[in-house]
């Protein structure tokens, strides 16, 4: 800046004075939307608060019915394996009673067959 005129020292400094505005003018800007963006978080996070207790009562509510229906469900599993079983017995015993039937078919049909073919023979 030596050996400047007090004009051009003027001059460089209204260039340098309106610069530092223009930077104010945009760091002022950023600023009003960093505060409208945090607004909008700030807001975000106020939905998010109350959906976060709205799910913690709906959990709740959960456990309270997981809490009524587990015995009974428990009673109904227990039923439900007894009458497996059941059914296990009763297709055991079906079969033991096919194999008996025809157990006995056999030497019955080989009696009636024998007595067929000795009647008509005899004839």
């Amino acid at each position: 800046m030596e050996g400047k005129t007090p004009t051009e020292k003027i001059h460089y400094l209204s260039n340098l004075v309106a610069s530092l505005s223009e930077k104010v003018s945009a760091l002022e800007g950023a600023i009003k939307s960093q505060v409208s963006d945090h607004s909008r978080t700030t807001q975000a996070l106020g939905e998010l608060k109350n959906m976060v207790v709205r799910i913690e009562a709906q959990v709740v509510e959960l456990q309270r019915w997981k809490g009524e229906i587990g015995p009974p469900l428990m009673d109904f599993r227990t039923d439900l394996a007894v009458l497996k079983q059941n059914v296990d017995e009763l297709k055991k015993v079906k079969e033991e009673w096919s194999r008996r039937v025809w157990a006995m078919a056999g030497p019955i049909l080989g009696a009636v067959v024998g007595w067929a073919l000795g009647y008509f023979s005899r004839r």
